[in-house]
């Protein structure tokens, strides 16, 4: 917060999560209200949110995620930003990073410390069990 130059990009990442129909948080701004770059920032997190696989649910294919934003433009995203990221997908296009792939052996190991033993890090099971 003290770093003067970084006002617009703060502002940007604290009202991304803003709705243009003012039913966003954290504090319900509508339209114009919502600062310049948050409006931006919304329109690309939504796109990368819904075209990255989750664990509650599988990626949207690209046509997919652009109907939704199409959808969603006038009461979620401001509908100008929308089409700016459109036209800009359109001339770039693009590539959905790769899905993670665990190693062979399904597990993995994490920098997170066991509290037992803080010296050794965790070993989980591809289930989510510790080992």
């Amino acid at each position: 917060r003290e770093i003067g130059f970084l006002d617009e990009a703060l502002a940007g990442i604290m009202h991304h999560h803003e709705r243009v129909n003012g039913t966003g948080y954290p504090m319900g701004l509508a339209g114009d209200e919502i600062p310049e770059f948050a409006r931006v920032i919304s329109v690309a997190d939504a796109f990368d949110s819904m075209t990255s696989t989750r664990s509650y649910r599988p990626a949207l294919s690209t046509e997919e995620a652009v109907e939704e934003l199409r959808r969603c433009a006038g009461e979620h995203f401001d509908p100008v930003m929308v089409e700016a990221f459109l036209r800009a997908l359109e001339r770039e296009g693009w590539d959905p990073p790769d899905p993670v792939v665990p190693p062979d052996d399904d597990v993995a190991e994490t920098t997170s410390q066991d509290h037992d033993d803080p010296s050794a890090p965790l070993r989980v099971a591809g289930g989510g069990a510790r080992r």
